[in-house]
Formats: C-alpha cells, sequence, structure tokens
C-alpha cells in the first residue's frame, strides 16, 4: 500500500533549496530559507543524506509523485549493493518517467556541459555548400576574426583546387594552429586568407538558401554556443539576416530540444504581441508549507516578433522533440504553417535539473506542455502535414509550398498512444552524454 508521506520543513529539505542548483532557464529567482541543523560529518552519513535528499527532491519535485512515490522506507530497503549509490539509482528506476534520473558525481561534468554548451570542436570555423559557397560563417571563430564572409566562392585550398564539398573537408582537416590559405572570390575580387586551425564552439544555426528561400536549421537549444548569447541570440540573427524574405523554412529535423527559456523566446519571434506560444502545468515546492503545489504559466509573445509577417514551412522528423515540439507547436497553432517530414517523437514534458548535495545531478520530471488550445502532443507527436522520408522530397515539397506561399496546415497531433522507453541504469555513461529534451534553470538558495 502507498504511503502518504508530508514534506516538512526538516533540515533535508531546507539543505535542499538551499545549496541546489536548480535549472531552470536562464532565469534565476531567490527564496529566503534558513537552514537549522548541521551538516553531515562523515562520508558514510554523507551518502545515506544524498539519499534522503534525492527522495526529498521527487517528493517536492516529480509531476507523478502523488501516484508513484512511496515512503521513504520502501526505498531505503528496496536492495542491498556495495555501490553506494544503489539505493539512489533503483528509486529513480522505480519510477514511471524514463526522463526523471539520477547522475552520480563522476558524471557531474559531462552532464552540466551536456545541458548548458553546445558541441566543441576543432577547425577553421566556417561551411561551404555543394555550389562551394560559403554557407555559415561561425560567430568569433578563426574565419570570421580573417575576415571570411558569408557568399564568399571558395576556390582553393593551400593551392589545390576542388570540385566538391567532400574533397574541401578533407583539404581542411587538420591539428589545432595548422594554418589553411583559403582563395575565394567576393564579388569581382579574388581574395587570399590564412587561418589557422583552432578549438570552437559550434553554432547550432545554421543558415543556408533552397531555391532562393532563407533555410534555417537549428540542432539545439542552448545557452552557449558560438555566439555567447546561446541559440536565441543566433536565430535572432538569422532573422535579421533574412529580413525582407516573403517566406522562410525552418528545419527541426534531428533536434533533441535543450532550454525552454530559448525555444519559446524563439517561438515568440514568429508571432504578434500577444500570441500564446504554449501552456505549461508544474509541479513545484511551496517554501512556506514545504508540499508539492501545482503551478500553471502562459508564456506569451510580449511584442512582434523579428519575423512576423512571413510565411513558414517546418522541417521535422521523429527524432525532433521536447523544444523542437513546443517550437513547431506554437507557431503552427498561431499561423497554420505546414509541415513536412515523418511524425515528431511526441514529448511535451520537461525537467527541473538539481545539483545533489554531494554533486550528483537529479533531473525530475516537473512540466507538462499544452498549445494554445490546452492540447497535448505527449505521447502522440506532431503530425505532418506532407509525409516524406527521404532528403529531397522533403526539401522539394518545401520550396513548392514557400513559393507558394497558399497552403494552411489541416492536421494536428498524432492519434496512438506511444510510451516512452524505460531506460537502464541511471548511472550509464551514455545516458550521460545524451542531450537534455526540454529543461529550466532556476536558482534557490538563502538571502
Amino acid at each position: 500500500m502507498k504511503t502518504k508521506v508530508f514534506i516538512s520543513s526538516s533540515f533535508f529539505l531546507f539543505m535542499v533549496l538551499f545549496f541546489s542548483l536548480l535549472f531552470m532557464s536562464c532565469t534565476q529567482e531567490y527564496k529566503p530559507l534558513n537552514p537549522n541543523n548541521q551538516e553531515p560529518q562523515n562520508r558514510n552519513d554523507s551518502i545515506a543524506y544524498e539519499f534522503e535528499w534525492n527522495y526529498l527532491l521527487l517528493k517536492g519535485f516529480y509531476f507523478y509523485a502523488d501516484q508513484e512515490l512511496y515512503g521513504i522506507d520502501y526505498y531505503d530497503g528496496l536492495l542491498k549493493s556495495n555501490d553506494p549509490y544503489a539505493k539512489i539509482y533503483a528509486m529513480y528506476e522505480e519510477m514511471s518517467d524514463p526522463f526523471t534520473q539520477y547522475f552520480s558525481p563522476e558524471y557531474f561534468d559531462m552532464v552540466m556541459n551536456a545541458l548548458i554548451y553546445s558541441e566543441s570542436t576543432s577547425g577553421l570555423g566556417f561551411e561551404i555548400n555543394k555550389d562551394l559557397k560559403v554557407t555559415q560563417v561561425y560567430e568569433n571563430g578563426p574565419a570570421e576574426k580573417e575576415g571570411l564572409q558569408r557568399g564568399d566562392l571558395v576556390l582553393m585550398v593551400d593551392s589545390n583546387s576542388f570540385s566538391s564539398k567532400e574533397i574541401f573537408d578533407r583539404l581542411v582537416e587538420g591539428e589545432v594552429d595548422d594554418e589553411r590559405e583559403i582563395i575565394v572570390k567576393r564579388d569581382s575580387d579574388t581574395l587570399s586568407f590564412t587561418i589557422a586551425i583552432d578549438y570552437i564552439s559550434m553554432p547550432t544555426v545554421f543558415l543556408d538558401s533552397l531555391d532562393s528561400i532563407p533555410l534555417i536549421k537549428i540542432t539545439e537549444f542552448t545557452d552557449t554556443t558560438s555566439n555567447v548569447g546561446g541559440t536565441y541570440a543566433e536565430f535572432k540573427n538569422a532573422l535579421i539576416k533574412t529580413d525582407g524574405a516573403a517566406a522562410t523554412i525552418i528545419d527541426l529535423r534531428g533536434n533533441p530540444g535543450g532550454s525552454i527559456l530559448h525555444c519559446t523566446k524563439m517561438a515568440a519571434e514568429f508571432l504578434s504581441k500577444n500570441d500564446t506560444v504554449i501552456n505549461e502545468i508544474s509541479k513545484d515546492l511551496d517554501s512556506t508549507t514545504f508540499e508539492q503545489v501545482t503551478d500553471t504559466a502562459v508564456y506569451i509573445a510580449q511584442k512582434d516578433g523579428l519575423g512576423k509577417g512571413r510565411y513558414y514551412v517546418f522541417l521535422q522528423d521523429e527524432g525532433s522533440a521536447s523544444c523542437s515540439e513546443i517550437l513547431i507547436a506554437g507557431v503552427t497553432t498561431n499561423l497554420k504553417s505546414p509541415v513536412i517530414g515523418t511524425l515528431s517523437y511526441g514529448k511535451g514534458i520537461g525537467q527541473y535539473y538539481f545539483i545533489t548535495y554531494l554533486s550528483g545531478i537529479a533531473g525530475v520530471t516537473s512540466f507538462n506542455f499544452y498549445d494554445k488550445s490546452f492540447e497535448t502532443y505527449n505521447h502522440r507527436g506532431i503530425m505532418p502535414d506532407f509525409v516524406f522520408e527521404s532528403d529531397s522530397l522533403i526539401l522539394a515539397k518545401a520550396a513548392e509550398l514557400a513559393k507558394a506561399k497558399t497552403y494552411k496546415r489541416t492536421k494536428k497531433y498524432g492519434t496512438t498512444y506511444k510510451a516512452f522507453e524505460k531506460k537502464a541504469s541511471n548511472s550509464q555513461k551514455g545516458k550521460a552524454q545524451n542531450k537534455p529534451g526540454a529543461f529550466k534553470i532556476k536558482r534557490l538558495e538563502k538571502i
């Protein structure tokens, strides 16, 4: 029988709120809390405290805690193991939601990097297309610093001419500090740039064109990219660069999500003032009663967006999840923009991320999202108006619709319930390397 557990203002709860860094976008909220007891003094007590800490996190913030969470004694006696974190893993594994998970301290850096940074690599810091034209110069990258520009036609690399992007990619490979001479044609001028390979943060927004129609590809939503303002700042730059376009294609295929702050702000840039982006129902902890409470929030466009007035076509696939779906649902329910591809993943939930007492990380599903009509795509996915899997067919249809600018979306969400796959051990390295789906950043600490 399930035991009803009330959260009191115990030392453990105070310390959870005092020391935890709770990820909720980039905004920070502060609440007054006053710890009134002593911390554990030895390792064994600390491990036990880490267990109780995580139990209270689940009790306070897990969306389905009232249905699934038993009394703490149940989890304390769940198994015997030499692994000091085994009880914590086992407790999280008991939750039905596969995105509610615990990472022990050894995975701290890996998870933190996945949460707040785009991928890092080494290179010259620019992209070309099949026509050998520069389509992207990474902000703050080596190519930008030397003066390379979008639209330059690349003629040679180190005196080597080439005829394909694949050959170009091989010619520019090398070690950090290796230099490459890039010869380009810009208007009627032939220019030479000597660019050194360096470490770079990858952008998450890539600007290209399809039959003279701007195509903006978004790979994830994160706080820190090649642009210090993250994905949202990159996206605004792409809209500014394509100002005046009558139609634009937005490619979210393979985008697993990220920061809710970024994707909701980006969705608002498509819309008119006071349009509803998304509705959110969340579980939080009342700092007075120390019991779980339910909150409802509505994300609304505060002003006309930079991209307001264009005709949009969205591309998605089964890898488009979480924040990608917030963006697609937020825009298409307002503008009736068509969607091309395959059924999206169907993840209409989001997580808080905590740093725990021993510097583990706990991800706790605390949010459910609903569109402006309070309908959900969770477990069902967003239906495309035109179903294609082939990249060439998807792009051809996107260009056709963007040129005509007349088709209005008719589909909604999937009709078949798809259960999320329950993951294996929460301590697996592979899981720590995965990108988060939709999460928020919030700091709670003593004032």
